[in-house]
């Protein structure tokens, strides 16, 4: 209403709008408001058309006090419909007078272009509701299709868990089978080793008895008949010369003889036997060192071919009967003298080739053996190493180490997080070392 007064202000025509008994309620003006509109669209002038047609309609009722005014003129009454509004202003005197039959019929025109337009949107309201439907039939079928999808993935795990299982128990089996075998070509392959070197050290010491004792007893014959082929010659001599005095020296010079020679076969005797002893002792030393690095180089093998669940000690090569020492309380790395709870470590195996040491010392409060060589220069000895060897709680990239074997049995254990640095056990003291000399060397002794 606002809108069409400012309007009408702005023009400044057709002042008979404004006489008070020619005035409309708020509802019709709103309603005229939608007729003006279609009559600027048909590009007639709309304040010209509705206060010439309006007022002349209206106007005719009341001056020639004619019937009451029909419910259809009032725009706000629910019979009030655009055909029939435009049907009854045919009829109006004035509209003739005032010269509108043209604006009249382009009216009715676009009234009926309005109701056609209204049919085609009910059909196309009654379209889209008919898509509307079938799109919900494809949504609710897509749904079944979802959770028919879900129902075969949900079986597919189901099944996969199982076949997974499956594989691992058999994978189990297959390696603790594996297990026993090798335990026990291992166990016989020392049985054997062990009987062949009893054997060929007890020969070799029977060989070496006989052969001391039948060059002993040669010499002690030879010597006896050089002695007594002597003495019969002097006695022979001196026979015929003293032969009064000869009897007294031959029995004294012959008791002399006697216990010189006894005294000089028991001297020789004693010789070979220390000889023979001496001999003996070397050659057990030599087999006992070839036995050690023998199980040295086992233990490598058993290690190198990675059996499950090894226990191992961590023995120096440089130093004879020293250990890398765990205590866990502590949280430090020490160097033990003999091998016990805190010298032994479960050897665990993780991708990449790579080990960790595990600590027995306490089970109930497991600890790993961890290294940290980030400031030792690689390829540079320092003679007290550095680097900070410790226990930890977790095993992460610090606790984790390659296997460098270097034959006979030894082995060079490098840092994962730092490679090019070893562990170092020197002078009491464990830590890190930025090269490999004895001191960066170890046995893996294997703790059955």
């Amino acid at each position: 209403m606002d809108r069409f007064s400012s309007i009408l202000n702005q023009t400044q025509r057709d002042h008979d709008l404004l006489e008070p008994d020619n005035f409309l309620t708020d509802a019709q003006l709103d309603t005229l408001w939608d007729w003006f509109c279609l009559a600027n669209r048909e590009k007639v002038d709309p304040q010209m058309v509705f206060v010439k047609l309006v007022n002349s309609v209206r106007k005719q009722y009341r001056k020639q006090q004619l019937a009451p005014m029909p419910e259809f003129f009032h725009p706000g009454s629910s019979q009030y419909t655009p055909t029939e509004f435009a049907s009854t202003i045919g009829d109006a005197p004035q509209v003739c007078e005032c010269g509108n039959e043209a604006l009249v019929q382009k009216l009715r025109t676009r009234i009926e272009e309005l109701e056609t337009d209204k049919e085609n949107q009910q059909a196309l309201i009654h379209e889209l509701q008919t898509k509307v439907t079938t799109m919900d039939q494809v949504r609710e079928e897509y749904h079944r299709k979802i959770e028919s999808q879900k129902a075969a993935q949900a079986e597919f795990t189901a099944k996969m868990e199982s076949e997974k299982k499956t594989l691992e128990s058999r994978l189990k089996a297959k390696m603790e089978d594996e297990k026993r075998t090798l335990e026990s070509n291992f166990k016989a392959a020392m049985e054997n080793e062990k009987r062949t070197l009893e054997s060929t050290l007890k020969a070799k010491m029977e060989g070496e008895k006989r052969t001391l004792e039948s060059n002993l007893k040669a010499a002690m014959e030879n010597e006896k008949r050089t002695l007594e082929a002597t003495l019969k010659a002097k006695m022979e001599g001196e026979k015929r010369a003293l032969e009064s005095n000869l009897k007294a020296a031959m029995e004294n010079e012959k008791r002399t003889l006697e216990a010189t020679l006894k005294a000089k076969m028991e001297g020789e005797k004693r010789a070979l036997e220390s000889n023979l002893k001496a001999a003996m002792d070397s050659e057990r030393k030599t087999l006992e060192s070839k036995l050690s690095v023998l199980k040295a180089e086992c233990d490598a093998l058993r290690i190198s071919n990675g059996l499950a669940k090894i226990r191992v000690a961590i023995k120096s090569v440089a130093y004879n009967n020293n250990y890398v020492q765990m205590k866990v309380k502590q949280g430090r790395a020490f160097v033990g003298p003999t091998i016990s709870a805190c010298e032994t470590f479960e050897l665990q195996r993780h991708a990449g080739g790579t080990v960790s040491f595990k600590s027995t010392c306490l089970p109930q409060s497991p600890g790993w053996l961890s290294a940290k060589g980030e400031k030792v220069r690689v390829g540079e000895i320092s003679g007290d190493g550095g680097g900070v060897v410790d226990c930890q709680k977790t095993c992460g990239k610090y606790e984790k180490f390659h296997l460098r074997w270097l034959g006979h049995g030894q082995v060079g254990i490098e840092l994962q997080a730092s490679p090019g640095r070893f562990l170092r056990l020197c002078g009491g003291k464990v830590n890190v070392q930025g090269g490999r000399r004895t001191c960066e060397m170890f046995y893996l002794v294997v703790i059955p």
